[in-house]
């Protein structure tokens, strides 16, 4: 029954959005932002879940309007309904009108507060309110233009022409993003699938984002060492015996937005550093500089996750290129310091070097025919009023008429929606842009990330909706005969409540040109090229390499592999010692990795044998007094 798929819908949306703010989101995020992340990723859900419940309530209406159609079929259509159509239309209503006040205006609000840099709330929502106000009196301007062209043309009143303007700029809008998104996904899942399954390819590929990554995160950090003497600076400049506390107090407050791991300035106190003296220190000036110095911080993180996150990577496939290498059928890994069994080493060497590339490819194969058929079901709202786009109308109501029955028919629409929203949530969290947006698993991406992702899928969520109905021909634009309308046309069409015909249409049929334009930009990487123009590196594709960065970025890789091993183990949760050094070298100073689970490392938990001191310990102990070396430099 259909109150049955709905609920399934429901709770598998709460369930995966729990999953995805469990795997993503830092612990230090506000629990309202997560909340607010949550029910943003829900509402995609229920109203995508809200879809085949409208087409059945709406089927049921026509059997009964229809004198041909038998009464036993309407008896039986009606069985499977257990909604009215008023209610769909009032919970369309609902989850439309929310979804676009959230992503219009509580999401930007609730991502400027969360950077801002005042210390008060009352400080921090009026700072929030004065950096959006620009974008909403352009929005205004462009509404109030629109509404007077509508009144002046068309004779309507104010407040209908109010509700034309709304929804026709956010169906447009929405459609726009939502081809845009669906262009990269549709191109970049088949090929992740296909590089993945060519571990050689994709090893070289990592090898060449390597030396981009690598400058990002030198740049990020010297930027924020830039930063952190402009702060030095406003220390000097502010005397706590004759200084205003209250500025005093916004000054410590600034400090600690300075995190403690951060290696620009790790060992080096503020007076060690030689700032630019302000002349004039006001707390605009500090809040200025506090919300500058959330940027920089996020920004490096991000670069600083990136890089890890690469490293990983780069050592699984070369853990799986030993394992072939050497011909012992068993997988090592180089991030762990328990070795596993032999049959789980055994077992892994089966799964990732016989059946996980077979695996990838053929869902390469699955992936490039579903792409195909999204694309060209696109193009048939191009050739509706062609004989062959007919015939494709009749088609698809036919068989939506004869296979309906309940949940079958209702699961059967979602799986096509399923494959489009696994293409754009694989864009949202897989995409980058530079310092501006990044997602990252392990529970390290940020708030404004995350408040990101929010905005991106309330944004597409109605367009996706409307793109759907489009598709089935079951929208006022697409169909001239006059039979019951569907509750999400009648709610949230501008065809239904204003005289905006000829407008919607053509931007209708001009979506799936700018998809198949997307599409052919991201396949040849043309977009990524021109966003690497622009300043946003991280937009291209990431498979894309540089013959010529290969060999240096494998080099990097090299050079940086012993320090960052070490940094791993030294970083778990559980501190771990080890009776013996956990690694041994071969003759060029690299770590062995088949040493990791040769019987002569004893890993124990508990206390040191012989009081001997923790290597950890010994570490801080080493670059302290490397920071006393250079702070007598300094103070030379």
């Amino acid at each position: 029954m259909p109150d049955i798929f709905f609920i399934t819908s429901c709770v598998f949306g709460s369930i995966i959005g729990l999953y995805w703010i469990k795997k993503y989101a830092k612990p230090e995020i506000p629990l309202f932002f997560k909340i607010l992340t949550w029910g943003s990723w829900l509402s995609c859900f229920l109203m995508l879940s809200l879809l085949p419940i409208d087409l059945g309530v709406t089927a049921t209406l026509r059997c009964e309007a229809d004198p041909q159609t038998s009464t036993s079929d309407c008896e039986r259509l009606q069985a499977a309904v257990s909604f009215s159509y008023e209610e769909v239309q009032l919970a369309w209503k609902i989850l439309y009108w929310l979804t676009t006040i959230l992503g219009w205006i509580g999401i930007p609000l609730s991502q400027s507060y969360h950077m801002s840099g005042h210390i008060t709330i009352i400080r921090k929502l009026l700072g929030t309110i004065i950096d959006n106000i620009r974008t909403y009196l352009l929005l205004g301007i462009a509404a109030v233009a629109l509404v007077i062209w509508i009144k002046a043309s068309y004779n309507f009143g104010s407040s209908s022409a109010v509700v034309v303007v709304l929804i026709c700029i956010n169906n447009a809008t929405s459609l726009a993003l939502l081809m845009l998104i669906l262009g990269y996904g549709l191109v970049e899942v088949p090929r992740k699938f296909w590089t993945q399954a060519d571990y050689a390819k994709r090893l070289k590929s990592l090898y060449s984002r390597a030396c981009i990554v690598n400058d990002r995160k030198e740049e990020s950090r010297a930027r924020l060492a830039t930063t952190i003497e402009e702060l030095a600076g406003y220390e000097h400049a502010l005397d706590p015996k004759v200084a205003d506390p209250f500025l005093i107090s916004t000054l410590k407050l600034v400090k600690r937005a300075v995190p403690e791991n951060t290696n620009v300035h790790k060992g080096l106190c503020f007076h060690d550093l030689i700032p630019e003296m302000p002349k004039v220190v006001q707390y605009k000036n500090l809040a200025n500089l506090h919300r500058k110095i959330k940027k920089r911080v996020l920004e490096q993180n991000r670069w600083e996750c990136l890089w890890d996150e690469l490293m990983r990577e780069v050592f699984w496939i070369e853990d799986i290129d030993k394992a072939v290498k050497s011909g012992r059928y068993a997988f090592v890994s180089s991030l762990s310091d328990n070795p596993s069994s032999k049959i789980v080493a055994v077992t892994q060497y089966c799964w990732f070097v016989w059946f996980r590339p077979t695996q990838l490819k053929i869902l390469c194969f699955l992936s490039v025919l579903a792409s195909l058929f999204i694309l060209g079901v696109e193009f048939t709202l191009i050739f509706s009023g062609t004989p062959s786009g007919r015939f494709m109308v009749d088609f698809v109501r036919r068989k939506r008429h004869e296979t309906y029955n309940g949940t079958m028919f209702q699961t059967l629409l979602f799986l096509p929606v399923l494959y489009l929203l696994y293409c754009l949530f694989f864009t949202i969290f897989r995409m980058k842009l530079g310092k501006y947006y990044q997602c990252f698993d392990h529970r390290q991406t940020d708030g404004s990330s995350l408040l990101y992702s929010a905005y991106f899928i309330l944004r597409f969520t109605p367009g996706l909706c409307l793109n759907t109905l489009l598709l089935l021909h079951e929208t006022a634009i697409n169909r001239d005969e006059p039979i019951q309308k569907t509750a999400f046309s009648s709610t949230v069409n501008t065809i239904d409540v204003g005289p905006l015909p000829d407008l919607e249409y053509a931007f209708t049929v001009a979506a799936p040109i700018i998809l198949f334009i997307c599409m052919i930009m991201f396949l040849f990487h043309i977009f990524g090229r021109i966003m690497a123009l622009l300043g946003i590196n991280r937009y291209e594709s990431e498979e894309t390499f540089d013959e010529n960065a290969v060999e240096e970025g494998r080099d990097l890789i090299e050079r940086e592999k012993n320090f960052w091993l070490r940094k791993v183990f030294h970083q778990r949760p559980n501190s771990v010692s080890h009776e013996v050094s956990p690694f041994t070298y071969d003759a060029d100073g690299n770590i062995d990795t088949a040493s990791i689970s040769s019987s002569s490392v004893k890993v124990r938990k508990g206390k040191l044998r012989n009081n001997e001191e923790p290597e950890s310990e010994k570490l801080n102990k080493s670059e302290s007094s490397s920071h006393k070396t250079t702070q007598k430099t300094f103070h030379s």
